[in-house]
């Protein structure tokens, strides 16, 4: 399976001249918990609740004073759409994240997969294996 089959096609995005506080508030509406930083269609991080929380709420910074770009995660760990779900759990393993910005060669964003997606989509899987190869032979 790839990761065009699974991702969700909606990126919300958030300037790195923006404030905090706007990025919060789009989180909050369309109820994400990272959003992609991008200027001129080029993903430059991610900024998620938890940054936010930990850079900004935890040290008493006003998330009105200050700027996206001094509290994203950058670069952004991307992925393409045509890589498979299997390398996309591998990276998201590796650097300890949830999700990944689905970018094409020019590093525009054209989607954002999550580790949820992921598990999703793959227990329709384990579930068939489990009926096809398991159950027949459970009391074998």
């Amino acid at each position: 399976m790839l990761v065009k089959d699974i991702m969700s096609k909606r990126v919300v995005e958030v300037l790195p001249d923006s404030f905090v506080q706007e990025a919060a508030e789009k989180m909050v509406r369309f109820n994400i918990s990272g959003i992609a930083v991008v200027e001129d269609d080029v993903t430059y991080g991610v900024i998620t609740m938890k940054d936010i929380f930990k850079k900004a709420i935890a040290n008493r910074i006003p998330t009105d004073k200050v700027l996206v770009k001094s509290m994203m995660s950058s670069p952004a760990i991307t992925i393409h759409p045509l890589d498979s779900i299997e390398k996309a759990s591998e990276k998201m393993k590796k650097n300890n994240i949830k999700r990944l910005v689905v970018v094409d060669q020019k590093k525009s964003p054209k989607g954002i997969i999550t580790a949820m997606d992921i598990v999703k989509n793959t227990q329709g899987m384990v579930d068939l294996m489990f009926e096809t190869w398991v159950r027949p032979n459970w009391d074998d």
